[in-house]
């Protein structure tokens, strides 16, 4: 998504802004900042509304909703907005001992489109699925998204980073262990660490650094039987 509007032209993104009415944007963390062009080229007379909306595949896709005003677009803050009215947005403390909502914190999720745990997985399960007392007693299930959001004077929240090492890439999400545990498969590989690298505002990609006497060739064809599920990577010099 960044990366398509980094790369739009003036003359595609007026076109294009000539057929739209509604934009909803969606998949990965949005900088507002990156529609200016869109919304200068949507000034004109045509009316265009941006919307940022904020899900996970746990909470049915779709969990908060923000349109972006003009003011909005200008800032580079991601703002999620409110969750929608189905559900309930509260943040969890660092602190275990904390009983007091902090403005920072990672985002848990509760509600009628949340689910109740991942199927057959219940270890996964009781890591991110916990039961959250209410006001009137009750209890209910709560997601940890593993998000950190901020939660803004205006009650709207903003989305700040990951508390785990959860990256994406190209929409999807990537756990980084996953990858190096997968190369530490290898008996010549001791150790591996991955990480996310910038190369540009247009290109991001997966770097793998690891110790022992294995070959590229040999890492090469072991990432190639690794990721072979995920089409969308591919395992390059």
């Amino acid at each position: 998504l960044t990366e398509s509007l980094r790369l739009s032209s003036k003359t595609a993104i007026a076109g294009l802004v000539a057929c739209f009415r509604l934009v909803i944007l969606g998949g990965e963390p949005l900088l507002p900042n990156l529609l200016q062009p869109w919304d200068q080229a949507a000034s004109g007379g045509l009316s265009v509304s941006f919307y940022n909306l904020y899900g996970i595949t746990e909470g049915t896709i779709h969990c908060s909703l923000k349109r972006l005003s003009s003011d909005d677009i200008k800032k580079s803050d991601s703002t999620i907005g409110v969750p929608l009215p189905h559900l309930r947005f509260s943040l969890a403390s660092q602190s275990s001992a904390s009983t007091v909502e902090p403005a920072i914190g990672e985002l848990v999720v509760s509600g009628a489109g949340v689910a109740l745990g991942y199927w057959r997985q219940p270890l996964m399960t009781s890591k991110k699925f916990k039961l959250l007392s209410r006001r009137d007693q009750s209890y209910e299930i709560g997601l940890y998204t593993g998000d950190t959001v901020q939660k803004t004077d205006s009650g709207e929240y903003c989305y700040l980073s990951r508390v785990d090492r959860q990256v994406m890439l190209r929409g999807y999400r990537v756990e980084l262990e996953a990858i190096e545990h997968g190369i530490v498969k290898l008996e010549q590989v001791s150790m591996a660490h991955v990480i996310k690298v910038e190369l540009s505002p247009t290109d991001s990609r997966l770097v793998a650094f690891w110790t022992g006497s294995a070959s590229w060739t040999c890492l090469f064809d072991l990432l190639e039987r690794f990721i072979a599920g995920y089409r969308w990577l591919q395992p390059a010099v």
